[in-house]
């Protein structure tokens, strides 16, 4: 049988949080790195999340990282991002090739209010990129646009739903949720947007 691996960011040391370089550790790597937050064929690796296109966000420094258990990426609303997520050696920094990977998404809702009211959180994968599957929640609408698929929120949030573990989601956090499938790789792309879908 193909070794099972689990990625715990919940154990795993971010060791530096620059973002895009926005800090808040300025003088870092412009990146977020995730330590020893797995092991494949008896050797620890780190997950590292690159900004591929230009990055913004005004709250980035103080809420991206993690949150419980959760990793978390803030982007500002009306900009869109793509990243990319590198699984490397802990020690050496050459890629991993991960036999499988599935990446689950929480909490793709829109704000409450006039304001943003028009403005969906949004994932967007590329074919163009990778190959990948994907399963969603009833309050998530899957559109697309060229070679992108999009994974759009419909239902309105606030703190109060945020998922604290992945274990034991209500229906609702159920519903908001996303989880795209990989086959083998050693890293993946994808887009995060907060924006008025124009399609």
């Amino acid at each position: 049988f193909a070794e099972q691996i689990k990625i715990n960011l919940a154990t795993a040391a971010l060791s530096h949080n620059n973002l895009g370089g926005l800090g808040p550790d300025p003088t870092a790597p412009l990146n977020m790195r995730y330590f020893q937050a797995g092991t494949g064929n008896g050797k620890p690796f780190d997950v590292v999340i690159d900004n591929v296109t230009e990055y913004s966000a005004e709250n980035g420094a103080k809420n991206n990282g993690r949150s419980g258990l959760f990793a978390r990426i803030n982007v500002d609303y009306g900009s869109q991002t793509k990243f990319r997520f590198r699984v490397v050696d802990s020690q050496t920094g050459e890629p991993v090739v991960l036999p499988s990977a599935h990446l689950k998404i929480y909490n793709l809702d829109t704000q409450y209010g006039e304001k943003w009211s028009h403005c969906n959180e949004m994932i967007g994968m590329d074919s163009a990129d990778q190959d990948f599957e994907a399963t969603w929640g009833e309050d998530i609408k899957k559109a697309h646009s060229g070679p992108k698929t999009w994974f759009l929120s419909t239902g309105p949030g606030n703190v109060r739903d945020v998922p604290e573990s992945p274990d034991g989601l209500t229906e609702e956090q159920a519903a908001r949720s996303v989880e795209i499938h990989f086959g083998s790789l050693s890293k993946f792309e994808l887009v995060v947007a907060y924006a008025s879908a124009t399609f």
